[in-house]
């Protein structure tokens, strides 16, 4: 459960680092206000995907270790629960 949760907050944190990288871009670089969608996929896109990198392996990392620090400490209170639930019935 604490896996999924970890999931959930990671993501809405990458979606605003995919945001950021799209609105760093300077519209004199692209000028997609005039060309449209073609201009979106073929200048603005690499352009933040170059921006965005960094940020987003470094919250992959992140999540990594969090979700090792995770299955440590949450297998054996699964356990512990787990071995006084047989023990009662």
């Amino acid at each position: 459960m604490s896996v999924m949760n970890l999931l959930i907050d990671r993501r809405g944190a990458c979606l605003a680092m995919h945001n950021a990288g799209v609105v760093e871009v300077r519209y004199e670089d692209g000028e997609s206000h005039r060309v449209g969608l073609n201009a979106l996929r073929r200048i603005i896109v690499p352009q933040a995907v170059r921006i965005v990198i960094p940020p987003v392996v470094n919250d992959y990392i992140a999540l990594f270790k969090d979700t090792s620090v995770c299955s440590v400490v949450t297998t054996p209170l699964s356990l512990t629960a787990a071995t006084s639930a047989v023990s009662r019935a």
